[in-house]
């Protein structure tokens, strides 16, 4: 019964403590996946955070598509920040609250994290060693923007009246690609120190980035209401899996695919370590998808410099609008710019667990994420409950970049050879999408088999006392 109770106000404190770290906050916002890495070795997935954990079971499978469904969204407001229902399926666009949302160095996100086509491991208990091979696809989008865009799409030119409105720190993302590798972990000092790595063969299908530098400014007469629009050198370059490589995409007459595993190629790697510093305090450090992908015969449209002044349209002499106008003088044309390496989003993880009882432990999480433009960082607190072999249970406070804190939820539940779990790291966005500025929901279904152990075995043996034997000492008889 004193277990139970001891069991029982730790349960209740761990939730009493993210819950006060959600709820003291006025909106809950997040996307990282820490809740489904909180859960620790309870899921396969737990190696993608960090290559030195693995699942805790002899032998593991992972499927096409029902093993990990993953997909996130982040955005500077949600859709009823700047919406108002004013009927039945109407809504009316509040100019002032999107303008006063939209930050000036703001993005739109949306990925595909890691989703599992195939993996396969096992563990070795008696040696320590652990090894995986996997396959994953994923891809990531991001569209940066400022807030000179959103002052152009909410008042026209009516800003630029009698000064220059500039539009710039614009910037357009998109990479897709799959990845297949194997991996390799090992416990040491007798269950102290676990290590692993992955390394990955990487297959780019599509690319698309525009210049980093993009400016374009309009300005308009207060006299003559002439517009004069000025630009720097524009230019995008993309890699496509359809379509003609070095012609233009307005000029493309046939979308067939030209994709192949050989023609995009890269590679990665994944490095992770796990420290017991004490009893019940152990430390983790991961640093994943370090590497790059060259993308063969990159093409590139663009528009050079130019300045451009709009007067109005003649409708006696039929003259063009000014979308026509603009799109005839700012032509763009193409040129093939060979080949192009491009970085992937690496990304560091740190972390501490404590284990508070044998079923309660707290967690601490630092991941970051560099995308070449910037470093883009999440924090977390969490709580983490186990119930025997079969179900675990993470509960979550996240901080993620453009978001307030927010509550993620993980669980998993393991039934003979079979293990099923989910998480989001904000179930109310998860929940109610249009009041969310950014959700995200990883689910799927594993297999297991066995059920390795947590401690290392492979321990220094103490050397064998040899027994000695005592000479019997003579028995003389007396006379």
């Amino acid at each position: 019964m004193a277990s139970f109770h001891n069991n029982y106000r730790a349960l209740a404190a761990g939730l009493a403590l993210v819950a006060g770290s959600v709820f003291t906050s006025s909106q809950a916002q997040a996307q990282s996946g820490v809740s489904l890495y909180h859960l620790g070795n309870r899921t396969i997935q737990v190696n993608q955070f960090n290559p030195a954990q693995q699942v805790e079971s002899n032998f593991h499978l992972a499927l096409p598509f029902i093993s990990k469904q993953s997909y996130s969204v982040s955005n500077a407001f949600s859709f009823n920040d700047v919406f108002e229902k004013t009927g039945p399926g109407r809504y009316h666009l509040l100019n002032d609250a999107l303008y006063e949302r939209v930050e000036d160095n703001g993005f739109l996100g949306l990925e595909i994290d890691k989703m599992t086509l195939l993996q396969v491991g096992f563990n070795l208990p008696q040696s320590g060693w652990g090894f995986t091979v996997f396959s994953n696809l994923s891809s990531a989008n991001q569209l940066f923007y400022s807030k000179g865009l959103f002052q152009l799409l909410l008042d026209g030119t009516a800003q630029s009246i009698g000064r220059e409105l500039v539009l710039d720190k614009a910037q357009l993302s998109s990479m897709t690609y799959l990845d297949a590798g194997v991996g390799v972990q090992k416990v040491l000092m007798g269950g102290k120190l676990k290590v692993g790595a992955n390394v990955k063969y990487l297959m780019g299908v599509a690319y698309m980035q525009s210049d980093q530098n993009l400016r374009l400014s309009v300005t308009t007469d207060p006299n003559t209401y002439e517009m004069t629009f000025r630009t720097n050198d524009i230019s995008w370059d993309y890699a496509l899996p359809v379509g003609k490589p070095g012609v233009p995409l307005s000029d493309q007459e046939s979308w067939e695919s030209n994709f192949s595993p050989t023609q995009h190629t890269g590679f990665a790697v994944d490095l992770g370590a796990t420290y017991k510093l004490l009893e019940k305090l152990d430390l983790s450090v991961a640093v994943t998808d370090l590497g790059a992908i060259t993308w063969k015969n990159v093409s590139q449209d663009y528009v050079e410099d130019k300045t451009f002044t709009f007067s109005g349209v003649d409708l006696e002499e039929n003259d063009a609008s000014l979308a026509d106008s603009l799109e005839k003088y700012f032509d763009a044309k193409n040129r093939v710019v060979g080949d192009k390496r491009v970085a992937l989003a690496s990304k560091l993880l740190l972390s501490g667990k404590y284990q508070l009882t044998k079923n309660d432990a707290f967690n601490a999480t630092y991941f970051s994420v560099l995308d070449g433009r910037e470093m883009r960082s999440s924090y977390a607190l969490g709580y983490t409950r186990t119930f025997g072999k079969v179900l675990a249970l993470s509960v979550n406070a996240v901080k993620q970049p453009q978001q307030i804190i927010g509550l993620g939820l993980g669980t998993a539940l393991t039934l003979g050879g079979a293990q099923l779990y989910v998480a989001s790291d904000n179930v109310f966005g998860a929940l109610k999408l249009a009041d969310t500025r950014g959700t995200d929901l990883r689910f799927g279904l594993n297999f297991v088999v066995g059920n390795s152990s947590e401690k290392a075995v492979k321990k220094e043996k103490k050397p064998k006392k040899e027994k000695t034997e005592k000479a019997e000492a003579p028995v003389v008889s007396k006379v």
